[in-house]
Parts: structure tokens; sequence; C-alpha cells
């Protein structure tokens, strides 16, 4: 038994996903939303991603310095290896 629920998630720098298939889809998140700057990564993503995660997925083409996420949308938020990017 687990007392936490995975709501949506957010990975920051994705890639073409691997955090996203790897550890959060599995966690069970309702939906994963992946950000990327590079639009050949993103582009990527859901094939590596496979059909049955993609569909809980949307894919954001944008910088990171770049996105305002709304209040409480979010149980997760993933930065990893682009935190060290920004600036502010």
């Amino acid at each position: 038994d687990r007392d936490w629920t995975a709501g949506a998630a957010a990975e920051c720098g994705a890639g073409i996903g691997r955090v996203s298939k790897g550890l959060l889809l599995p966690l069970g998140v309702t939906r994963c939303d992946l950000v990327e700057s590079s639009a050949r990564l993103l582009a990527e993503a859901p094939e590596y991603i496979g059909n049955a995660g993609a569909s809980k997925c949307r894919y954001y083409c944008v910088g990171l310095q770049d996105w305002t996420p709304k209040v409480d949308t979010y149980t997760i938020i993933w930065i990893q290896w682009v935190f060290c990017y920004l600036t502010d």
C-alpha cells in the first residue's frame, strides 16, 4: 500500500524522455509533460517512450527559462542536468 498518489509530472530538459520512460510513467503519473528546447530531441521522444506511455505525455518545445508552469499543476517536477545552465 502507498498513501501517495502521483498526479501530473514534468520532466525539464527532457531530451528524448529517458526519465519520463524509466521513472515518472512507471510511478503511475496521470500525465507527464516533457519540456525541452531541442525540437530534434523532442520529436524523438514519443517513439522512445513507446505508444502506451506517449499517450500520457504532452511535449513542450521551449527553453526552461521561458516555461512557467501554473501553480499546483504538478506533483513532481524533475530537473536534472539542465539546472546548472539556468542563469536566473
